[in-house]
């Protein structure tokens, strides 16, 4: 195969980054920190809703994070002999899934 000539060369400088000392510090102030709710690494994420996520852990739990509220408590979940590799939210029927290792699927009902 010969040399692609149809495609023209760009500077590399003109798709770079421009640095502010202003935009570094605003994205540094914008990052909100929360309490851990798992006591070990998370192997999925799931969206319920804006302002809520779902989350399965390697420490055999599911738990349900209001993170615009904070105020309120996770729901956590547990059940599973094995970690939770997989979590899915249904909004239709408000309910949580979970998928673990042990070779089981859970379902959690979830009120609001």
């Amino acid at each position: 195969m010969g040399k692609l000539l149809s495609k023209p060369k760009y500077a590399h400088t003109r798709y770079s980054r421009q640095t502010s000392m202003d935009t570094d510090q605003n994205l540094v102030n914008s990052v909100q920190h929360h309490p851990p709710v798992h006591s070990d690494a998370v192997t999925s994420l799931g969206y319920v809703h804006p302002g809520a996520i779902l989350s399965g852990s390697k420490d055999q739990t599911m738990v349900l994070f209001s993170y615009d509220r904070q105020d309120r408590m996770p729901e956590v979940w547990s059940g599973h002999d094995k970690e939770v590799t997989k979590v899915a939210y249904g909004n239709v029927i408000c309910t949580a899934f979970s998928a673990s290792r042990d070779k089981t699927v859970a379902c959690s009902e979830y009120t609001s």
